[in-house]
């Protein structure tokens, strides 16, 4: 094999190893995503439990809250996107909740096969690359 051969190869394999990294860094992301729609999801339940007229705390920032009086635990506002705010009852927002759980978990179940794929071409480059270095 010339030394041009030997090259390319390497070239490939460092331009794989950022694939998987770029890979695992999205799989984090998606993990996130999936830890934030949890906890919204036991805020649901929690809410249900709340009684009209209860004082609660309401983050408006990290870490920094307000108080307030609840007046409705029936109905929620949902942010939709774009600042558009729609009213669905709680059972509709866990419903939404679960969709967007279902379809997070389907694009992390599509990503892991991507990264299992792309480190078994990793590590299939990577013997042929020392194969390659043990025969110059």
């Amino acid at each position: 094999m010339d030394e041009k051969e030997m090259q390319s190869k390497y070239l490939e394999f460092q331009m794989l190893d950022q694939q998987i990294k770029q890979i695992q860094k999205h799989l984090q992301t998606l993990e996130g995503q999936i830890d934030e729609i949890m906890a919204i999801k036991d805020a649901l339940d929690d809410v249900q439990d709340v009684k009209e007229g209860t004082e609660i705390l309401v983050p408006v920032s990290n870490g920094i809250f307000v108080k307030a009086i609840v007046k409705d635990t029936k109905r929620l506002q949902v942010n939709v996107g774009f600042n558009v705010n729609v009213e669905k009852s709680v059972e509709e927002t866990q419903q939404l909740m679960n969709e967007q759980l279902k379809e997070i978990h389907q694009q992390h179940d599509t990503i892991s096969v991507q990264l299992q794929e792309s480190m078994m071409k990793a590590g299939a480059l990577e013997k042929e690359l020392i194969d390659m270095t043990e025969n110059v």
